[in-house]
């Protein structure tokens, strides 16, 4: 359970006035919440997922916005999740972000607990800066469609590199190679030489083809 000074604290919007109201109802979320999450198998909604994709892309803190009866409804990047109870008494949730996924939840692999960020509408209801937090320990769930030995971006960089043709490097101030990560630009190599230097300094696993023409991914240690 919170106390009014535990809620003051963690509040992250600017000068929230918090008052019994707020505590009387956070208390409610975390009971509900706590009772769950009693001897809990399987993911339970409000969860943590450490989710790898199929392209290798990790996602440390992908939220479990419901469950169903064979799938699990999750958000890779979620804002803080909106919470409320439903018509049968479960807690449930209005979550903005994405992208969202539906996983069978039989493969995902509980891996630990940890705090997680909720929030609700306070005492001046539904405004802005209207919303409270308020912080609860959640169980922690991994779920990977990768195999154990291939490279993700937990522990890798996945660098995009794309070899000009002479006609595009007109389009590009003279750069033959462009290098991306994850849509966004990294760096930019003009000789064949200033390339494989940077190559050099990096400890690469693997090289993988794409669909697009002259176009690779590297696969790069952290």
């Amino acid at each position: 359970m919170v106390n009014i000074e535990e809620l003051k604290r963690i509040q992250h919007r600017y000068n929230y006035d918090v008052t019994d109201y707020e505590v009387k109802k956070a208390n409610t979320y975390i009971e509900l919440m706590e009772k769950e999450r009693e001897n809990a198998t399987v993911p339970v909604a409000g969860d943590i997922v450490k989710y790898t994709d199929k392209y290798g892309i990790y996602y440390e803190f992908a939220h479990i916005d419901e469950v169903l009866e064979n799938e699990v409804y999750i958000c890779e990047q979620a804002y803080i999740p909106f919470i409320g109870i439903n018509s049968k008494g479960k807690i449930c949730f209005s979550t903005s972000g994405g992208s969202w996924r539906y996983k069978e939840y039989k493969n995902f692999k509980k891996v630990g607990t940890e705090e997680k960020r909720f929030c609700d509408w306070g005492n001046c209801g539904a405004c802005q800066n209207g919303a409270f937090d308020f912080i609860v320990k959640v169980n922690v769930w991994e779920y990977s469609e990768i195999a154990d030995n291939e490279p993700s971006t937990k522990t890798h960089h996945k660098y995009c590199v794309t070899e000009l043709t002479e006609e595009r490097r007109k389009e590009h101030n003279g750069y033959k190679y462009l290098v991306s990560e994850q849509c966004y630009n990294k760096t930019a190599f003009r000789t064949d030489e200033e390339y494989e230097n940077w190559k050099n300094e990096l400890i690469i696993d693997k090289v993988e083809k794409t669909y697009y023409e002259n176009t690779i991914y590297l696969w790069v240690r952290k």
